[in-house]
């Protein structure tokens, strides 16, 4: 009997002294946050300060790892922190979050959180700042912020920086930040040493920086079909320090060119393996403006209205490797200006570009060699003082381009102008012509081609014009068709029965050549007139 009422106090001890349960063992994996639930109240059928609070903050502090926390739309007054792996859900739109006392309004201090759907008012420092489970020693990983409005702060959104603005020397991993709408920050999302996805957000009443990406160090971002607005002076809308493959795609950029008003849409001051894809910028002082080095491709962009120049590439650090690619530039200063003032080497392939309606094209500077620029199978149309200005004294090679007319380019030709202080070659260049073919039935199929000999010019708008008829894709009697792949445009024309047109084909600095075409033919298909060039 002794031996039994020993071995039992042994038990009791050993369990009294073993591993406790864990704090949150049985927790409910979804909890609800309603600012109207209390002790005495229905609560929505769920059971007060077991799954049911009145704070966020309550609810995080029951929440086990993994748990979903489902927040009712209210008003709540506090400064949150998320400690371990949740899911913090808005139920609803009209979660509005504000900070009590801290600098901070939501500190993300775990790893696996997703916050979505929220209103959050930033604190002094930031709205939401995203710092991982041990800064500095634990990397982050798999942060989303999702559906959030956010409202003031000093930063709306910021990865991988601390209140001390400490920046996080391990690379954070698989963050997302997307579909937020982010305004009156002074940066309003930051960045810092991380692989991030920053998609469909909608930033505005920015002072100074839209969207900042700071050093990557090996870690890939991607800023995808986001809104920026930026409308006071030195606003930035995009932000790129020191970084690695950061793709910049589909964005709508939207500033001012208010000379009084210097704002930019891309900032470059270190970068590589950069691209700049089919982002549309409007209305700034500067478009992209390139500080420093890199390797780079711009392509496929539109850049309209800005009061400076466009597309900026030099090399004030190392050597530059740009691809600027089948970009559209309309209304600037300078479309493109390249530099090599510090001479650490510029190579620039410049290619399948439009320079319309811009006071000067493409700018050279004197420090360019003739080596460091391929500029060929480009298009020049109505740039008030030239298609081309080079102050190099090293020969230019600018052929097979176009310059808005079958002559060639100023001041020999009739199109835009070329002008150096050295040997600009721009012969050959690239020519319009076009055919007619009867398609019966008194239609009219009209080809038109813009190619050189190396060189045909896709999705560029051609401007065709009829005295007669009209054409099938319009109904009217001018029609404007994009070029395809292979250079060419083509339209069918109507006609009534005994009815002949002329037919003139150009592009918005106007027509180039002419067709007659003769009387509407209602029989097979026949080969009819070709094009023959208008006086320049």
């Amino acid at each position: 009997m002794r031996a039994w009422r020993l071995a039992v106090g042994v038990l009791v001890i050993v369990l009294a002294l073993g591993p406790a349960l864990p704090a949150h063992a049985g927790a409910p994996l979804h909890l609800w946050v309603d600012e109207d639930y209390c002790s005495t109240c229905s609560n929505g059928a769920h059971v007060w300060n077991v799954d049911a609070f009145s704070t966020i903050s309550a609810a995080l502090r029951a929440a086990a790892p993994g748990a979903t926390v489902h927040v009712a739309p209210g008003s709540y007054y506090e400064d949150v922190r998320i400690a371990q792996p949740v899911r913090l859900l808005a139920t609803g739109p009209g979660v509005m979050l504000s900070p009590r006392r801290a600098q901070v309004t939501v500190a993300v201090a775990a790893n696996g959180v997703t916050v979505d759907g929220l209103e959050v008012a930033g604190g002094s420092q930031a709205a939401i700042l995203v710092t991982g489970p041990d800064f500095q020693r634990e990397p982050i990983r798999d942060v989303t912020i999702r559906g959030c409005t956010v409202r003031g702060g000093l930063f709306g959104i910021a990865v991988n920086i601390d209140l001390a603005w400490n920046y996080g020397t391990l690379p954070a991993e698989m963050v997302e930040i997307s579909d937020n709408t982010v305004s009156g920050c002074t940066r309003a999302i930051y960045v810092y040493n991380a692989e991030a996805e920053i998609t469909r957000n909608d930033v505005s009443q920015l002072a100074p920086e839209g969207i900042g990406i700071y050093s990557s160090q090996g870690s890939v971002s991607h800023i995808v079909a986001n809104t920026v607005r930026a409308d006071a002076p030195h606003n930035r809308a995009i932000y790129i320090l020191d970084n690695q493959g950061t793709v910049v795609d589909r964005n709508s950029l939207v500033g001012t060119a208010d000379v009084l008003t210097p704002t930019t849409a891309i900032t470059l001051d270190g970068y590589d393996d950069l691209v700049l894809s089919n982002n549309r910028v409007d209305g700034f002082y500067w478009g992209t403006h390139a500080y420093t080095g890199g390797t780079a491709r711009v392509e496929r962009n539109s850049f309209h209205n800005t009061a400076a120049w466009a597309i900026s590439f030099g090399t004030a650090i190392t050597t530059t490797q740009v691809t600027i690619a089948d970009n559209l530039i309309s209304g600037s200063y300078w479309g493109l200006r390249l530099d090599d003032d510090s001479g650490y080497g510029l190579q620039a392939a410049v290619y399948g570009n439009s320079f319309s309606n811009n006071v000067i094209g493409v700018q050279l500077a004197s420090s360019v060699t003739g080596d460091e620029v391929a500029l060929h199978g480009n298009a020049f149309c109505g740039n008030l003082s030239a298609g081309l200005r080079s102050e190099a004294e090293a020969p230019i090679d600018a052929r097979e381009n176009w310059w808005g007319a079958n002559s060639g380019p100023g001041p020999a030709g009739s199109g835009d102008q070329v002008k150096g202080v050295g040997t600009i070659s721009v012969s050959p260049w690239v020519r319009l012509s076009a055919s007619a073919t009867s398609a019966g039935e008194g239609r009219t199929r009209i080809v038109a081609t813009l190619a050189s000999d190396h060189y045909r010019l896709g999705d560029y708008p051609l401007v065709f014009s009829t005295t007669q008829g009209t054409f099938i894709s319009s109904a009217d009697t001018t029609c404007s068709v994009p070029t395809e792949a292979d250079g060419t445009a083509q339209v069918t024309l109507t006609l009534a029965q005994g009815q002949g047109a002329t037919v003139y084909v150009g592009s918005s600095c106007g027509p180039v050549l002419s067709l007659s075409v003769p009387q509407g033919a209602q029989g097979p298909s026949l080969p009819l007139l070709r094009s023959k060039s208008m006086p320049q």
